[in-house]
């Protein structure tokens, strides 16, 4: 066990793959996206950061029943 945790900690591998095999791909997918945020640096974030603020004024200015292509909504569902 302890030769694991070193390989996993030296390579930075989530290990939740072992541990919860039959977790729901949608759930470990939001995992990997939330590793990837806390991994990210100052730069990254600022383009994180900005990117999400264009989503939501687009979002705000969407008409109801109009398409919005080429920027569809995409709704995450985690089931429990």
């Amino acid at each position: 066990m302890n030769t694991f945790y070193q390989i996993v900690t030296l390579l930075d591998i989530s290990v939740d793959q072992f541990f919860y095999p039959d977790r729901q791909n949608s759930e470990s997918n939001c995992c990997q996206h939330i590793d990837v945020l806390i991994n990210s640096n100052e730069k990254e974030f600022v383009v994180i950061e900005a990117t999400t603020e264009g989503i939501k004024k687009a979002r705000e200015t969407e008409v109801p029943g109009k398409s919005t292509y080429p920027f569809p909504r995409h709704r995450i569902s985690v089931e429990k």
